[in-house]
């Protein structure tokens, strides 16, 4: 059966979820209300294309995919790491020659939130961030003696020459799970009238309004 093609300014943002949806919120800073509970819907329908094969990763019985899904893992939790804190500052989409302010992101992330702030400080999370996330994301690998594991009991430990971490990646996605879950709270309860704000700015954003 033949099915019309949607307008050409309608197009998706998230799985089942269209720009004119968002557009259709009456949201500001300060209303509650459902409209709220719907927009962190979205959100969370949004993350879910970096958690959902993540999970799944993580959840598969084959004993090699688990070994070897290490760098898939870690670049997807990445990649989350920069759309979250993008979210909660309002930052606008990257272009080119602002590397500086990716690693900010990134950076500023790590140290503030609080299921990661224990674990890292600035000197620690730049570190990670090119060990880590560039090395992987760039070079397909690992710098320096770090490691990506999942049988230690700490999420960041010293690497056995104290050049780089061993990296829990297990560990590490609990707690970005965990920040989610505490960011979508967060705009709910709407104590936080800047981050509603900056949320509303990125959704703006995304759905090109």
């Amino acid at each position: 059966m033949f099915s019309p093609k949607p307008p050409i300014n309608q197009f998706e943002i998230a799985p089942g979820v269209k720009n004119v949806d968002w557009q259709k919120l009456k949201l500001t800073s300060t209303n509650s209300g459902e409209d709220w509970e719907l927009a962190a819907k979205m959100f969370q329908k949004r993350v879910d294309r970096f958690l959902k094969p993540v999970r799944a990763l993580m959840r598969t019985s084959d004993q090699a995919t688990i070994v070897q899904a290490g760098f898939a893992t870690m670049a997807l939790d990445w990649l989350l790491v920069e759309t979250l804190q993008s979210f909660r500052t309002g930052r606008p989409n990257p272009v080119r020659g602002n590397d500086r302010l990716s690693t900010q992101t990134f950076v500023d992330f790590l140290t503030q939130r609080n299921a990661f702030k224990n674990h890292f400080d600035e000197a620690k999370a730049k570190l990670f961030y090119d060990h880590f996330r560039c090395g992987v994301l760039h070079q397909g690998e690992v710098k320096s003696s770090g490691l990506i594991r999942i049988d230690t009991p700490s999420m960041v430990l010293p690497s056995h020459d104290n050049q780089s971490f061993i990296i829990n990646r297990w560990l590490f996605h609990e707690a970005l799970v965990k920040e989610v879950k505490n960011y979508k709270q967060e705009l709910i309860e709407g104590k936080d009238v800047i981050l509603r704000d900056n949320f509303i700015k990125k959704m703006n954003e995304i759905s090109r309004v």
